[in-house]
């Protein structure tokens, strides 16, 4: 492992003993035991609004995800930006895109009923372990459509040759992070609390597929592809007012796309 790989994985350390820090001191202030203050999203019009606040960052482990997104995201980013000089404009994009989400998040967190114009989500109220099973169901549903249509052979993502650790890093989870706390964490539910859940499920899954049209080569069919994991990972997202399934899903999508272009590495000639 390179000096300046070992950078990266440094400072994945330093995010998840960060994290564990902040979950043992959340749950000694016993946010684990919050309930769910607002509606159920689902008790609403699917096309119509819902009250402001349904959908809101003062939800349990709300510090945990700001730590480790501040960490992993500016600071992860910040690394590519300086060590990958071919990934700085894109790395300095997905950077803005984690601004973006935590200013949102951090307006929520003082007064969601006065910013009408945004909602965010974290990880819900509980059930997390159901949460992380339908998050594996819908990756490995997406994983399995994605090899059948040799999606993965388009996939040109954000990963470095000479690197595998900090492209795993990359592809398996700042990645993810940040587009799930941007596409599902934000523009999903700030549409769909002004004008109902299959507007904020389809349009924020068109944004997310558009995104992705630099990873696809604008392929139809993969754009597609991506369009209809953002539906069906922010109707679940919906339902538990968490972006966790959505998240877990996107991980392992992602993780076997790094695991292709592994084997690609591997196998072609030096």
């Amino acid at each position: 492992m390179e000096a300046v790989e070992g950078i990266l994985v440094g400072l994945v350390v330093m995010a998840t003993i960060v994290a564990l820090m902040q979950i043992r001191a959340a749950i000694k202030r016993g946010e684990h035991l919050m309930t769910d203050p607002g509606p159920d999203p689902y008790d609403y019009f699917w096309r119509g609004p819902m009250p402001e606040g349904t959908f809101s960052a003062n939800q349990p482990f709300k510090r945990v995800f700001m730590w480790f997104g501040a960490i992993m995201a500016l600071m992860g980013f910040g690394w590519i930006a300086i060590n990958v000089p071919e990934y700085r404009t894109l790395a300095l994009i997905y950077a803005g895109m984690a601004v973006i989400t935590m200013v949102v998040y951090i307006a929520e967190e003082i007064s969601p009923l006065k910013t009408e114009t945004t909602a965010c989500m974290l990880f819900g109220y509980g059930k997390w372990d159901e949460q992380m099973f339908y998050g594996v169901i819908i990756g490995l549903a997406f994983v399995t459509l994605n090899y059948a249509l040799g999606i993965y052979l388009q996939v040109n993502p954000l990963q470095v040759k000479e690197m595998p650790i900090a492209s795993f890093i990359i592809t398996v989870m700042m990645v993810p992070i940040v587009e799930e706390g941007l596409f599902r964490g934000v523009i999903a539910p700030s549409i769909a609390e002004d004008a109902g859940l299959i507007h904020g499920a389809l349009i924020s899954a068109f944004a997310f597929a558009m995104f992705h049209g630099y990873v696809y080569g604008y392929n139809p069919l993969a754009m597609t592809m991506a369009f209809l994991f953002g539906v069906v990972a922010a109707l679940v997202d919906f339902k538990y007012k968490s972006l966790l399934p959505g998240a877990v899903g996107h991980s392992i999508v992602n993780f076997f796309a790094y695991i292709n272009w592994l084997g690609n590495i591997f196998m072609s000639p030096s």
